[in-house]
């Protein structure tokens, strides 16, 4: 691969270790390592903008925010780039599943999150995020589309409803949790990769001057696409079969072994 100008951090399993609920401090050290160097810092998730937390917008240095799986692109003051938002149509389908399912929902918007059923079920999905209820607006009128439009839904509750999206494959694609009772679902047009190529071309970067980090389903165009796409340990088999390097998973310093064998051995930084 080329100079390493760009570094790629997914959030959750990623720099995010679900075993000890934090970012750890050699992650945040070897990140920081990068930025003095001149490499452009992004973070990309399935998590919108508002949803990312205290402990990654500050301590983690980024230049530019990939969130909602590349529905948007916000610059290091969290202001907006770009968004690609959901129709009315879509997510007025999603909202009469919602009521002929009674499931949970949100909606994602760049800055606020928006719960629109079963809001308790659906603000304990996220109590290992270190949010309060005052991130989160309750709107059981469910109504609130009707004024600006989303960049994506988590849903929690039964399969039929995520059969039914699912189905419109032209419409949704639906990304399952750990816990398969809970799905974000995002544009299938839409990815972590093709946000991060908006970016990269207003930035006159090439994907083969960056390497990437992830563990999930959706890291997989943005793992196939960067010069150096590494799935963690604890990454799904669709990622590894298709990374460049597996590193040790997050609660064993994946991320900043990984950082300190490329800054010793193998790449050219910046």
């Amino acid at each position: 691969m080329s100079n390493i100008r760009a570094a790629i951090f997914d959030v959750d399993g990623t720099l995010f270790d679900y075993k000890e609920q934090k970012i750890h401090e050699s992650t945040i050290k070897s990140i920081n390592r990068l930025k003095t160097q001149g490499v452009t810092i992004i973070i990309a998730s399935g998590r919108s903008y508002p949803l990312l937390g205290a402990e990654c917008l500050s301590r983690i240095p980024a230049d530019y925010y990939v969130t909602a799986n590349g529905h948007s692109i916000q610059d290091r003051f969290g202001r907006e780039i770009f968004a690609e938002r959901f129709t009315f149509e879509q997510t007025e389908y999603v909202v009469e599943l919602t009521r002929k399912y009674n499931n949970g929902l949100m909606l994602k918007y760049e800055t606020n999150s928006y719960l629109y059923n079963r809001p308790d079920e659906m603000f304990q999905m996220f109590s290992n995020f270190h949010l309060s209820h005052d991130d989160f607006v309750e709107c059981t009128t469910m109504d609130h589309h009707k004024k600006e439009l989303p960049i994506g839904f988590t849903i929690r509750g039964c399969d039929e409803m995520k059969q039914e999206l699912a189905a419109r494959t032209g419409d949704y694609r639906v990304e399952l949790f750990f816990d398969e009772s809970e799905c974000d679902v995002f544009n299938p047009n839409i990815n972590k990769m093709t946000a991060l190529k908006r970016l990269f071309k207003n930035l006159n970067l090439r994907g083969d001057e960056c390497i990437a980090f992830g563990d999930s389903r959706n890291d997989i165009e943005m793992i196939q696409w960067a010069g150096c796409g590494v799935a963690m340990g604890n990454a799904c088999d669709d990622l590894k079969e298709v990374a460049d390097v597996i590193c040790a998973p997050s609660w064993n310093h994946g991320i900043s072994n990984t950082i300190q064998e490329l800054l010793q051995y193998n790449c050219r930084i910046a």
